[in-house]
């Protein structure tokens, strides 16, 4: 919801909104938690689980991904698998260089179509992050899945009698999150 829509609600009213958007988040995300406690990993998974979590809530809030958690993200990921498997170490560099590079041209390239910014480089950082993490072959199923969900995300809100517009604000970041941690789970599930 834009900047200017929240401020004329009641300050108890966005509080509550706030809240419950934050607890079904968390409750949608919980069963895929579960199913990664049982698997060997499942500490790399709380990790980035909760990088994720505080990155989307951030976006959410205020249409801005910290860099400091987008470091974090990106550092963590390259750690966790120059560690665990040297030998495929390439493909998450890869993903992270990919992952910014990519992001970062389509931000450009709208920029130069539409002459305003429709994509922060924040998201071209929690780009180079997921990469890090995914790696590069399934950065197109990242990107494709954040897109989709974001799109039923605004049809929904249309449907719902918001205005939703061609200029209208919406935090791509947490959209971005759900995917990379989706991918991750389907990654580790063997079914990617």
């Amino acid at each position: 919801m834009p900047e200017d829509e929240m401020s004329e609600m009641p300050e108890p009213q966005i509080v509550q909104k706030n809240l419950w958007l934050s607890l079904f988040a968390l409750a949608a995300l919980f069963p895929a938690i579960l199913l990664l406690m049982v698997s060997a990993r499942w500490a790399e998974s709380a990790s980035l689980y909760l990088i994720l979590w505080v990155l989307a809530v951030s976006d959410w809030h205020t249409y801005r991904l910290p860099n400091v958690w987008n470091a974090i993200l990106v550092i963590s990921g390259l750690i966790l698998h120059y560690l665990s498997d040297p030998a495929s170490f390439s493909y998450y560099y890869i993903g992270a260089i990919a992952g910014f590079g990519s992001l970062a041209l389509l931000s450009i390239a709208y920029y130069y179509v539409r002459g305003r910014h429709g994509l922060g480089m924040g998201d071209a950082k929690f780009m180079a992050g997921s990469g890090a993490w995914v790696g590069w072959p399934v950065l197109p199923q990242v990107f494709l899945l954040a897109s989709c969900a974001a799109l039923i995300f605004a049809m929904i809100q249309k449907l719902r009698g918001q205005s939703v517009t061609m200029q209208s604000r919406l935090p791509f970041g947490p959209f971005l999150c759900l995917s990379t941690w989706l991918v991750w789970v389907f990654m580790h599930q063997n079914l990617f």
